[in-house]
């Protein structure tokens, strides 16, 4: 049996208004795209390329060094439902880059419509990659498909950290339903090494609060933090980030195999997170510029 109802003039007014509304926010959505590729040139490395648009833009605070440092910058504030960021990064042969932004990125709640973020690294031979922006803030009603995927040389090196907040909860925000699907893919010479996918679809709130998810008895957690670092015989340096971890008061664990160290991390404070992401970096001992990585920074 079928039912229906008609709505009030009022309901059909409202529904209109928002059906118009997302219209013309998705007329507006912004479509950006930064594209950096770098060289080395003797003993420093340098800009080889460098392509901006739709309000991103690439700062280097250090033009020419042994690493070339580089801020992605977004002069919107944030990115909303319907925008897109493509991000491509290639680091040629020998060369050393850092990247990082100058402050966390801003899902902001969607009327419909995904944000989509995708990055693509390229690491040619004996290239070294730092990628370590600041947090993702998801915030609720958020829809959220964000892809990352590296090709790297079998003699080159790559740390990647990132940090996601669900939701910020200083504020009393909880999260509602929306969407977050995350992918990685890690290439090495060729072969996938590292591969996983996230989707949460729904009430994120509810999904989050699992014990297989974020839900341990012990936190309420609300962020999580990954670090990957593929470079060779770091797996000498597991037992040193499991030592730094136990110093700090996050829920963290690292692990090692097929030439790569993966720390992972939840907890319910940013700063108690960042300080887990900063204490495993420095136990990796590995080569990094102190503006990107300082613990102020992280």
């Amino acid at each position: 049996m079928l039912m229906s109802a008609a709505a009030s003039p009022s309901e059909l007014l409202r529904i209109e208004s928002a059906s118009a509304d997302a219209h013309r926010l998705s007329r507006i959505r912004a479509e950006g795209a930064v594209a950096i590729t770098a060289k080395r040139d003797g003993a420093i490395t340098r800009i080889e390329a460098l392509a901006e648009s739709g309000g991103y833009r690439a700062k280097f605070p250090t033009p020419s060094g042994s690493t070339l440092e580089a801020s992605i910058v977004n002069t919107g504030g944030g990115v909303a439902g319907g925008d897109t960021l493509d991000i491509d990064i290639t680091v040629r042969t020998r060369a050393r880059l850092a990247v990082t932004t100058p402050s966390a990125e801003r899902i902001y709640r969607s009327l419909g419509e995904e944000t989509r973020i995708n990055a693509a690294f390229t690491l040619e031979a004996g290239a070294d990659l730092t990628w370590a922006p600041q947090a993702t803030i998801v915030f609720s009603g958020a829809r959220l498909k964000r892809s990352f995927k590296v090709e790297l040389a079998d003699t080159a090196r790559l740390l990647m950290a990132e940090t996601v907040v669900f939701g910020r909860r200083d504020s009393g925000e909880v999260m509602g339903f929306g969407l977050f699907q995350d992918r990685w893919e890690i290439s090495r010479g060729g072969k996938l090494i590292f591969a996983e996918a996230t989707r949460l679809d729904g009430n994120l709130g509810a999904a989050l609060a699992r014990p297989a998810v974020m839900g341990p008895a012990n936190i309420r957690a609300n962020i999580a933090a990954i670090i990957v670092c593929i470079a060779p015989n770091v797996g000498e340096r597991l037992d040193a980030v499991r030592t730094a971890l136990q110093t700090t008061s996050t829920d963290a664990g690292a692990s090692s195999w097929n030439g790569m160290l993966v720390v992972r991390a939840l907890g319910d404070r940013l700063d108690r997170v960042q300080a887990s992401i900063s204490a495993a970096i420095s136990a990796l001992d590995v080569p990094r510029p102190q503006t990107v990585l300082s613990p102020e920074h992280l």
